[in-house]
């Protein structure tokens, strides 16, 4: 008895859990389905199909986290990053403490060569989440191809204080004070990278840069 009353309430709570999760995303059943079936066609490779059904439930819902965030995702891998990236803001507007649409928004901008916006972008995740460590990567990456080379430098050395071994922060960081004419500096993060990773190309060819300007 104890039991059957225990799986009623659990059957209780979870159809509560249902409404509250329907209700949450403002969908109609219909379009849930037209999600489901957005799923289905990009998992064949349709990616057109995919994003023109999720293009329509846009239009009755164009307030929608859920909504913006897929087609961001959506155009961003048909290669239509301006477009993406317009979703990708709206639904971070929508929930402004929301790591998932900069990130995705960071990677359309960095496809698409912005790499102006793509600094802005990697400030906001870093704003929200202080040692994010896309934040930090695609932030040093995009201030080194900007030739913003102390920003490349100021970038690198805060991530690595997180992240003291990673090869790709090491090279940002070697590459950006070789850059400024730092060049005992970059040599000590070549050794440290060569230590960490003996057949790194980069280290070694920045080592015999060095060597070279002796």
């Amino acid at each position: 008895m104890k039991s059957s009353k225990l799986m009623k309430q659990i059957l209780t709570a979870s159809s509560l859990l249902l409404v509250y999760s329907l209700n949450a995303f403002c969908l109609t059943v219909t379009e849930q389905t037209e999600i489901y079936d957005s799923y289905a066609v990009e998992a064949k490779g349709n990616i057109e199909a995919a994003l023109q059904k999720m293009i329509k439930i846009h239009a009755g819902n164009p307030d929608d986290y859920f909504v913006n965030y897929r087609l961001g995702y959506l155009l961003s891998i048909n290669k239509k990053y301006a477009n993406a990236i317009i979703h990708y803001q709206k639904a971070a507007q929508l929930k402004p403490l929301s790591l998932e649409p900069l990130l995705g928004m960071s990677l359309a901008a960095y496809y698409a060569g912005d790499d102006s916006k793509l600094v802005i972008v990697s400030k906001d995740i870093l704003k929200i989440n202080a040692q994010n460590y896309y934040g930090f990567l695609r932030m040093a990456g995009a201030q080194i191809r900007l030739k913003d080379f102390e920003g490349a430098l100021k970038t690198s050395s805060e991530a690595l204080k997180y992240y003291p071994l990673d090869a790709i922060l090491l090279e940002q960081k070697a590459f950006a004070l070789n850059a400024l004419g730092k060049v005992s500096d970059a040599k000590h993060v070549a050794q440290e990278l060569i230590l960490l990773s003996p057949s790194n190309s980069f280290a070694k060819s920045l080592m015999n840069s060095v060597l070279s300007k002796k």
